[in-house]
């Protein structure tokens, strides 16, 4: 046999053992997807929630307790029906809830000793490419500012819509997200949507005393032209051009209830 015939053999022979690993690949990440649906319906049920999908962001409504009116907002009302203690005991390292109202965001919150566990396990702990979404492991809601992470999936799950803030009606459609952390319901206001390099601002971590607060506010507005007020909450994802950028959103705190 000539070396050309050999030559052919050879090439046709990996570029069948090529889309054999590409097909693979695809049927591991689409196995992937089905088993985080399963995960996060798991997480829901059991946190107790009174229903699988999340209220609407539309506006609070009146109900009389007591023939007396009073202002409720219903996605303060359902996550006052997570199960912390439920939660733990499955996993110790879930720290709280996330919840971007109409959006696929709405998610156990964790948080480990380092920032590369979470990539590919998911809340309860098994291992699985989507991953979960957590905090930096330098970061708490008591900080002035807190860095919280998830994967941006093909299939639009996980930290994927944070991309659709690039869209003006999306982030005026979405502008209000909640987290429960420490037996306390927070309520943030969006402030800037943006892509970003890893360094300096918003990734900055742990306490800052009132002039490091003031040259992080600064260089916020030095990337994204806005007044931004603290303490913030950073959501952060890749944007899939070489991971050498960020998609970040900014949240800013507006409220606190003690659930």
């Amino acid at each position: 046999m000539s070396v050309k015939k050999i030559i052919k053999i050879l090439s046709i022979i990996l570029c069948v053992a090529g889309m054999l690993f590409g097909a693979a690949a695809i049927v591991r990440q689409q196995f992937a997807y089905k088993e985080n649906e399963k995960i996060t319906a798991a997480a829901i049920q059991t946190a107790a929630l009174p229903k699988p999908s999340q209220p609407s962001s539309g506006e609070s409504q009146l109900n009389p307790v007591d023939d007396i009116p009073v202002l409720t907002d219903p996605n303060i009302e359902w996550l006052s029906f997570v199960n912390m203690d439920e939660l733990q005991a499955v996993n110790p390292e879930v720290i709280g809830w996330i919840l971007i109202p109409d959006t696929g965001i709405s998610h156990p919150l964790l948080q480990a000793k380092d920032n590369a566990y979470y990539l590919k396990h998911a809340w309860d702990g098994r291992k699985n490419s989507c991953g979960a979404i957590y905090m930096d492991c330098r970061s708490s809601l008591d900080d002035w500012n807190a860095v919280i992470y998830g994967h941006n999936m093909r299939n639009g799950s996980m930290f994927a819509e944070i991309r659709k803030y690039q869209d003006q009606q999306f982030m005026r459609e979405h502008s209000v997200m909640y987290v429960l952390y420490e037996g306390v319901i927070r309520q943030y206001a969006l402030s800037a949507a943006f892509e970003t390099e890893l360094d300096g601002a918003p990734y900055e971590f742990g306490p800052m005393d009132d002039s490091h607060k003031e040259r992080f506010t600064e260089r916020l507005k030095e990337k994204t032209g806005m007044d931004i007020s603290g303490p913030t909450i950073t959501l952060s994802t890749c944007t899939e051009i070489g991971h050498r950028t960020r998609w970040a959103v900014v949240f800013s705190l507006v409220s606190e209830l003690q659930n």
